[in-house]
């Protein structure tokens, strides 16, 4: 236990003054200083700077033995600030539109000028790692040794860490239109970051919590946000966007609370691998991250790539084990076999729940990983095989959405039958008449769920279709040949290719396929193009065979086919073999090869925009609606509940009857039920809230 949670003990335990008085001269500069950029009011600092302490009282007996005291209190005084300053919006009756940033069209002129005003907004989009990181080498000038003590890190790698954590911090103020190096930056927090508090508040604070002083509202507000040594996040770690839709339509964009790191996975300058990373700099339009195995396994097996650049699959050692796993901003973490012999991921969705099987007692089974939590979905088969075996790669298909509906196939009354698990109920479905079985193998936000058709009898050829609404489309029809379908995206779009029939000649043809109607992928002078994957954006990525027999990853827009080689630099021996799927920001998950020698990788374009919180800003929709469209109306609150759940405010007629929907895309559209109306006051909780990472309402009046 380091010595800050020794004082933090001996306060807990006997109420002693003297220990609490150490703790606040130690720290009172730091919080203070940090009250005092939030708000830009001495008195109001002052006030911020006591509930702090005080929250530390309360809370004092719970902080475990490990905390580091230093980042904890930035942290809380983050949020009592950001209370702070709404309590004082309340109280002025400013609207929300007040609220954007107008430092930001001001003249500055030195760096601390520029960046002050932003710090803690930077500081909070940061990871726990990364912030602590931060607030110890430049709010107590630890060095890179003492760092690493307090983070448990090596030297070499608490440095890193800095220097990652900087970096993120010059990419936020960037974005934000200011542009400084990372050497200023750090020059400037290290600098002015903490000031000396006015004199006579460290006392002032200690005597008023050992005193008992009533807490304040101020305090009591932030502490029932707070559990034991968490903070929830809130909305000003996870902040709402509002924006006007097609003129009338007002939609907001919700993050659920998720690890800031994982969200800015993408962000980070991407590390390389001595054996993929191109000898000299390039002109290249993307950059690559080598996914590696962990130590004790020989091969690694991508499944399944999210929009936060989230990736799960399978490690594979020659020993015959199999693990799931999950990588994340450079980590990949190991989930072992969930109490089986053998796991592999196979999706993952937005919120980070993933999927897979399980191979236990000979049988293989489908798994949902949410918060933490395993669940068994049933039995897939009798299978006893899983993972890589010698040669082929078994992977039983099972897909999630963000809605968290969760898809694939499972054994029931000893017949095969696609199901769809769906707010904990189970539905299945598939049976094709007596001739064939349509085996799920996608599903998208919309709930369409892509698979194939395969004979109950041996010799006739599996055919793509497109389950939806109860009804299945036949996607065989695609110029007289066996089809293989294997994407979609939230459009309906689908992706796959075309076989030749009964060992019939030809080349295998990429294609497009929505809402009835046929596209032919341009197969560039390739013999034979095999799409794999498609964004919402109706990006298309694959692999093509060359004229001379080799397989190259190829990545389709519009009606342009390219070679990611030509878009990626790697280093000379390597090449891109593939292409499994791409996300909504671009990212791609691609493979590569080297002789005898794969990787697993992931490719992120150069414009890459970081996944960051949104400042928050209201828009009111224009006015002169007809009934069943968006209605007029004016946001008046957006709350994230202590559940997750997101509650939304609006004025509107007193006589209107109002819906809401919601889209995480702001293509398709998802009625979530009726909205309250007391006197105009209309009001909506979203309970599935907590399932998202992004998620844009609409209200609409019904009359």
């Amino acid at each position: 236990m380091n010595d800050d949670m020794s004082l933090v003990r001996q306060y807990a335990a006997s109420q002693s003054e003297s220990a609490f008085t150490a703790l606040v001269e130690r720290y009172i500069d730091l919080v203070h200083s940090a009250a005092l950029r939030q708000a830009g009011d001495a008195d109001l600092a002052e006030e911020i700077a006591q509930a702090v302490f005080v929250i530390l009282a309360r809370k004092a007996a719970r902080l475990g033995p490990n905390t580091i005291l230093s980042a904890w209190l930035y942290r809380t005084t983050r949020y009592v600030a950001a209370d702070a300053l709404r309590a004082r919006r309340r109280r002025q009756a400013r609207e929300q539109e007040a609220y954007m940033q107008s430092t930001l069209n001001e003249p500055q002129t030195g760096a601390w000028e520029q960046m002050a005003p932003l710090l803690d907004e930077a500081m909070g989009a940061l990871g726990e790692g990364d912030r602590s990181a931060l607030v110890l080498r430049f709010f107590e000038n630890k060095t890179a040794p003492e760092i690493a003590s307090v983070l448990r890190l090596s030297p070499e790698a608490a440095q890193k860490r800095v220097t990652r954590a900087v970096e993120k911090l010059r990419r936020f103020f960037s974005k934000r239109g200011v542009t400084l190096s990372a050497a200023a930056i750090a020059a400037s927090v290290s600098a002015n970051s903490v000031k000396a508090a006015p004199a006579g508040l460290a006392a002032s604070v200690a005597k008023g919590v050992a005193a008992g002083i009533p807490i304040s509202p101020l305090a009591a507000g932030v502490m029932k946000t707070m559990t034991g040594a968490t903070i929830k996040t809130g909305l000003a770690a996870g902040a709402a966007v509002l924006a006007v839709i097609l003129s009338v339509e007002l939609a907001m964009q919700h993050r659920s609370p998720v690890v800031p790191d994982l969200l800015l996975s993408a962000v980070q300058p991407p590390t390389t691998n001595s054996a993929l990373a191109p000898a000299a700099a390039t002109n290249s339009s993307y950059s690559l991250v080598a996914l590696d195995p962990t130590p004790g396994f020989d091969s690694l097996h991508v499944a399944s790539l999210n929009n936060r650049g989230q990736v799960v699959g399978s490690l594979d050692s020659t020993n015959q084990e199999t693990h799931a796993f999950i990588w994340e901003n450079g980590l990949l973490t190991d989930l072992g076999t969930f109490g089986g012999a053998k796991s592999l991921a196979s999706g993952i969705n937005d919120a980070g729940d993933i999927v897979g099987t399980i191979l236990t007692n000979g049988e293989r089974h489908a798994f949902l990983r949410h918060n933490g939590a395993v669940s068994d979905l049933g039995l897939i088969d009798d299978y006893a095989k899983l993972g890589l075996e010698g040669t082929t790669y078994y992977t039983p298909c099972v897909t999630i959405n963000d809605q968290a509906q969760v898809t694939g196939h499972l054994t029931v009354a000893n017949d095969h039958r696609s199901f769809v698990l769906n707010q904990g109920q189970t539905a299945y479905f598939g049976l094709l008449g007596k001739t064939s079985i349509f085996y799920a193998e996608a599903i998208n936000n919309r709930g369409q769920i892509l698979g194939r058709a395969t004979p109950t009898a041996p010799g006739g050829p599996m055919r793509s279709m497109l389950w939806q609404d109860g009804q299945v489309i036949d996607l065989s029809s695609l110029d007289g040949t066996e089809s293989k379908a294997t994407a979609l995206n939230d459009r309906g779009a689908v992706v796959g290719w075309t076989l030749p029939t009964n060992g019939a000649s030809g080349q295998p043809r990429g294609f497009i396929w929505e809402n009835g109607a046929l596209r032919w992928l341009n197969p560039g002078d390739s013999a034979g193009s095999y799409p794999c994957g498609i964004n919402n954006a109706g990006q298309v990525v694959g692999y093509a065979r060359t004229p001379e027999g080799h397989f190259v990853a190829c990545l389709w827009t519009g009606d342009q086919m390219v070679d990611l080689n030509d878009l990626v630099g790697v280093k000379s021996g390597w090449r891109l073999v593939s292409a499994e799927s791409i996300n909504d920001r671009g990212q791609i998950l691609a493979r590569a090869v080297n002789g005898k020698r794969r990787c697993a990788c992931l490719l992120s374009p150069a414009d890459l925009a970081p996944v960051l919180p949104e400042e928050p800003t209201v828009a009111t929709a224009a006015s002169g609606s007809e009934a069943g469209t968006v209605a007029p109306f004016s946001l008046t609150s957006f709350e994230r509940l202590p559940s997750g759940a997101f509650r939304l405010g609006f004025t509107g007629r007193t006589d209107g009857q109002y819906v809401v929907e919601a889209s995480t895309n702001l293509v398709t559209w998802t009625l979530l039920g009726p909205a309250t109306n007391e006197s105009g006051k209309v009001e909506f909780t979203d309970l599935d809230a907590p399932r998202f990472t992004l998620r844009f309402y609409r209200l609409k009046r019904l009359q």
